[in-house]
């Protein structure tokens, strides 16, 4: 199995792996459809990261099949430093797409993750909603990744804070903005807007010799009929504190992307011959 750094990805997530703490508090440094990382324990302070563009996130876009990257945007000392332990913490990744606009995406496209049960076996597939649906959990993500931002310049800062990795209070509101904690809801179903949690929690003893615990990621482009999101790949949690994404052995997109260029091909071949 390759594993390689998430600093191998394209120059558009390089802003994003930035390791360590600061002397002196960071921006947080989000931009729109950057997939975030949200870790809390119900205590007093959450831990957000930044892991770059969700399009980097793709297999033959910045990632290749079956390979795994290890994420350098934190570090596990730092998650170590804001939580005191790594048991009974909760984890999810999640990003939105807010313009119509985007070549890409549609707006309102959700990108999301599913623990698993079994962590050799993939969870259910997350099911694609409305966009007005859709658009309500992504008001919810906006709120997180707009409260890191706004949090991480005022004077209260003085926790973990770099250009990618931001501590803050888990209580923490502001016009509308809020903290991973108050954004994803108690629950773990960004307040009742989505409709299974997207939550992944370390048992009681992981960190003093606890198995990795795996969550997949799906991509949910707007589908009023409920059609199966696709799956993206796992990021994979582990007793040191540091965060793995494991990629797909074949992206679903991308074979029938293929194949679509196949029927092409056929196509004109018997154009030619008739």
């Amino acid at each position: 199995m390759k594993n390689k750094s998430i600093t191998k990805l394209a120059a558009g997530l390089a802003g994003a792996v930035l390791v360590g703490g600061s002397a002196q508090a960071a921006t947080f440094a989000y931009n729109p459809t950057d997939l975030l990382l949200g870790f809390r324990n119900g205590g007093a302070n959450d831990f957000v990261v930044d892991l770059g563009p969700i399009s980097s996130w793709y297999v033959y876009s910045s990632l290749q099949p079956n390979t795994t990257y290890n994420i350098t945007a934190y570090n596990g000392s730092q998650l170590t430093s804001v939580f005191g332990t790594l048991d009974n913490i909760s984890f999810s990744a999640f990003a939105d797409v807010r313009t119509v606009s985007n070549p890409k995406f549609p707006n309102n496209t959700l990108f999301t993750t599913a623990p698993r049960l079994d962590i050799n076996v993939q969870s259910d597939p997350l099911n694609r909603r409305s966009t007005f649906a859709q658009g309500t959990t992504g008001g919810k993500i906006d709120g997180i990744a707009n409260g890191a931002i706004t949090f991480s310049g005022l004077p209260d800062n003085t926790g973990v804070s770099t250009a990618t990795a931001l501590e803050m209070p888990s209580d923490w509101t502001a016009g509308g903005f809020a903290s991973y904690t108050k954004g994803v809801g108690a629950a773990g179903n960004f307040g009742g807007t989505f409709p299974a949690s997207v939550e992944n929690t370390t048992p009681s003893g992981f960190a003093t010799g606890g198995t990795p615990i795996v969550s997949d990621l799906y991509s949910l482009l707007p589908d009023s009929g409920g059609s199966q999101g696709d799956y993206l790949g796992s990021f994979v949690f582990s007793p040191d504190g540091s965060t793995s994404f494991h990629t797909v052995p074949e992206p679903g997109s991308m074979s029938l992307l293929g194949a679509g260029f196949a029927l092409i091909g056929l196509a004109s071949y018997f154009r030619r011959q008739s």
